[in-house]
């Protein structure tokens, strides 16, 4: 399945290191989706509000759900003329369906543009299948994709424009020509020995390079190398999704750590790519810190066996792969001696959900609780029984105290004894109400 991406109308001609563009009233970017091929490096660029801006698909693959879905950037170039600026703006992208207005795709946002993000992508809008297969995007077999851009406020057009740097300028101090994919770069060689031990190897080594001044370097993009290249001069660049891997392969291959621990930065602390890939990175490039973060964060064994089942298991080394493994068998043992565990907390002892414990079930219902011992003589209890049968003897009964006798007071309640118990029989009478003071007028 392929689509052609160009734009609605001849751009006006950019050169890719300056922002002289021709400036255009309207603030809308067009680009015009063909369903016959693709266009290769096709942009269109605009002036809006006095920042230059661009407009490109972006080629996006999902491996998880193994296809390729529709996305567009915005870029703000104001970087290849100052460095400090900002730009909020209102960015809004439209792509209209021709039979049913439910199908139009909207996506907005408001965002600031700075130096160190001058981009926003427009991430998976529609599956590039279900796009090409509907024929309603299209009319006279062309789609238009339009993005208006309302600046909001911006500031820092009148700092000092930066300087661009033009490798392939042959200047004074440049000992070294490095030709790649056609393109001359001319270097000095003390520069790059400083920041490269593969090119310090290289230049002052017992190499035949050492006393070459032209050097062919094969499979390497020239694009991402004048990126690394202008990242040493300036002491920092700019690292997206975009082109991080592209930076990675040519500071890996010449050792360049500085680009290597701001690429490894950029991918501990974003989320614009996922974890497999960030794991198949650091097994490729060697980034550790990166690795330890991306093991740690496949804590399931679902997370591991859906690795497994992706494109991207085969590129991990087999130490990783075997880890990831081991780290899905111990995920499985503490699984199950928590599982046993709980087991063991519902069997004994008994959990607080079984409720209080019951009274006894007495199996005659008027029984009730025990009863308490019916003696011979209701008057006899156990101590008298004891000292009946050894005091007296077994046949002779110890003699019964004789109950005390009250005295009758007057106002007392009258009182009787039964079984030794005290019961009222009687109340004290009530007592009369006090007499009425007379009051005397003075």
């Amino acid at each position: 399945m392929s689509s052609l991406l160009q734009p609605a109308k001849p751009a006006p001609k950019v050169d890719e290191g300056t922002a002289d563009v021709q400036v255009i009233d309207d603030n809308i970017l067009y680009w015009d989706i063909k369903k016959t091929g693709m266009a290769e490096n096709v942009k269109n660029s605009k002036v809006i509000k006095g920042f230059p801006w661009k407009l490109e698909p972006i080629k996006y693959f999902n491996h998880q759900m193994g296809e390729e879905w529709l996305c567009f950037g915005v870029t703000n170039r104001m970087s290849d003329e100052s460095m400090f600026w900002l730009c909020d703006s209102q960015i809004f992208l439209t792509i209209k369906h021709s039979t049913d207005a439910s199908k139009n795709i909207y996506s907005g946002q408001h965002y600031r543009f700075l130096p160190a993000l001058p981009y926003y992508h427009f991430y998976q809008l529609i599956s590039m299948e279900d796009f090409m297969d509907d024929p309603g995007f299209f009319v006279n077999d062309i789609c238009r994709v339009e993005v208006s851009i309302k600046v909001l406020s911006m500031s820092g057009k009148k700092f000092r424009k930066q300087t661009k740097i033009d490798w392939q300028n042959d200047i004074v101090g440049a000992d070294c020509c490095l030709v790649i994919e056609g393109t001359n770069f001319y270097v000095g060689k003390h520069f790059l020995a400083r920041h490269s031990s593969y090119f310090e190897s290289m230049f002052y080594g017992s190499f035949k390079e050492s006393t070459m001044e032209t050097i062919v370097m094969h499979d390497l993009r020239k694009d991402y190398f004048e990126m690394v290249l202008n990242w040493l001069h300036r002491g920092g660049g700019e690292i997206t999704e975009l082109n991080v891997w592209g930076i990675l392969e040519v500071a890996h291959r010449f050792d360049i750590t500085s680009v290597i621990d701001e690429a490894e930065k950029f991918l501990v602390n974003t989320n614009a790519l996922s974890r497999n890939e960030r794991l198949v990175m650091s097994d490729k490039f060697g980034l550790h810190c990166l690795r330890d973060k991306c093991l740690a964060d496949f804590s399931s064994i679902m997370s591991i066996v859906s690795l497994k089942d992706s494109l991207f298991w085969p590129e991990l080394n087999p130490d990783t792969q075997q880890e990831l493994l081991n780290n899905a068998v111990k995920i499985g043992a503490r699984a199950e001696e928590e599982r046993a565990r709980q087991a063991a907390l519902n069997t004994y002892p008994p959990t607080y959900n079984q409720g209080p414990p019951t009274m006894p079930n007495y199996s005659n219902q008027n029984q009730g609780p025990p009863m308490m011992p019916n003696y011979p003589n209701q008057n006899q209890g156990p101590a008298i029984m004891y000292l009946n049968q050894n005091a007296f003897g077994t046949n002779q009964q110890a003699p019964m105290m004789q109950q005390p006798q009250l005295a009758s007071f007057p106002n007392m309640p009258s009182t009787s004894r039964q079984n030794g118990a005290m019961m009222n029989v009687g109340a004290p009478p009530p007592r009369p109400p006090p007499a009425k003071r007379s009051r005397k007028k003075v």
